[in-house]
């Protein structure tokens, strides 16, 4: 992904609007959010596979807290591909 690109998805992001079919204000289950970076992150084959590990790995850990998802799921992928940890918070782990 472009240096661009990302510009463009942080402005979509700031300004809250609607993404073809996802609304940035919208909470999202992991399943959500994986299809949610899949639609808008230019991402191989590998790389989506590492990514939806990670995310399922963050679910399986089951910790108390949602912050506690959120951190090691934005220190796992931070940098990675240009996700945002506003991006991550819309992500509800079970």
């Amino acid at each position: 992904m472009t240096q661009t690109n990302v510009l463009i998805v942080t402005r979509l992001i700031y300004q809250k609007k609607y993404k073809e079919g996802f609304k940035i204000d919208d909470m999202m289950n992991p399943e959500e959010f994986y299809d949610y970076i899949m639609k808008y992150f230019n991402l191989d084959g590998t790389s989506c596979r590492l990514i939806k590990n990670i995310i399922y790995y963050v679910d399986s850990q089951r910790f108390i807290d949602q912050k506690d998802n959120h951190a090691h799921l934005h220190a796992l992928l931070d940098g990675a591909f240009g996700l945002e940890r506003k991006e991550i918070k819309k992500c509800h782990f079970s």
